[in-house]
């Protein structure tokens, strides 16, 4: 296994992000095992596998982009890309706890100086908001 800690790997089908690695002991009748323990980069649960030392894992093409909120309209984000100038409205607002602060977020921007920008995961055809963060309009 060449996973390491903070590294993305395939658990279960599930694109996944290590947060911990761990090694056992070779036993009388095989090789070591590496426990892995990772997040789900979408949904947030953890998950566990356990391979042998040699078995090869997949790792998932993972890209990370922010983005500026310009509008929520029937559940999606309308987004605009400074560095390119391209605007993007098929990203869903999520439903969990994110989706809620980037609601909440928008709307207190919208009577003060700042905007939303948003991190926008993409991975295996999915393109998922994952993170906020208030910034001083431009």
């Amino acid at each position: 296994t060449q996973s390491t800690w903070g590294g993305h790997i395939l658990i279960k089908g599930c694109p996944c992000k290590v947060v911990d690695l761990s090694t056992s002991k070779p036993g009388k009748h095989g090789s070591a095992k590496v426990n892995v323990t990772a997040i789900d980069i979408f949904t947030g649960k953890k998950l566990e596998d356990s391979k042998p030392s040699g078995a090869t894992v997949e790792e998932p093409i993972v890209n990370r982009q922010e983005y500026e909120v310009m509008d929520i309209q029937d559940d999606f984000l309308s987004l605009f890309l400074p560095d390119v100038g391209t605007v993007r409205d098929d990203i869903r607002v999520p439903d969990n706890e994110v989706g809620r602060e980037i609601r909440e977020k928008f709307e207190k921007c919208q009577t003060e100086n700042t905007t939303v920008a948003v991190a926008v995961c993409s991975c295996m055809g999915i393109d998922q908001a994952v993170g906020i963060r208030m910034q001083t309009a431009k």
